[in-house]
């Protein structure tokens, strides 16, 4: 059983365990994909770029936001488990740098690769 969630960025398929799957840029395209899957050890060409696999990946992240088109999140715990989550889903890494904004410590995701 897999889940088709829709995002600003495209629809991500998950599988019963939250683990990415397959990612597209429309529902309709995820499902047709979907409909010839046969789960092998294959790495999945996706046509959306790393970092917004990774902001896709953090929907549910409290405390995002976004700075010169970068996001970030103000709580470095939550990020850097969402990070490490990611990272071992997909193999990408991802680099979080830190600025003091307004008073307030803000972790920016600067790159995923």
């Amino acid at each position: 059983m897999y889940n088709y969630d829709l995002t600003e960025s495209g629809c991500i398929v998950t599988n019963s365990n939250g683990d990415i799957v397959f990612m597209a840029e429309s529902e309709e395209a995820a499902r047709e994909y979907m409909d010839s899957y046969s789960p092998d050890p294959v790495k999945f060409e996706t046509k959306i770029s790393p970092y917004d696999q990774f902001d896709n990946y953090t929907k549910g992240l409290k405390g995002k936001c976004w700075i010169d088109g970068k996001f970030g999140c103000i709580y470095e715990k939550p990020l850097n488990r969402f990070a490490r989550s990611f990272e071992k889903n997909t193999n990408y890494r991802v680099h979080i740098d830190c600025q003091y904004i307004g008073g307030e410590w803000i972790f920016i995701v600067d790159e995923v690769e």
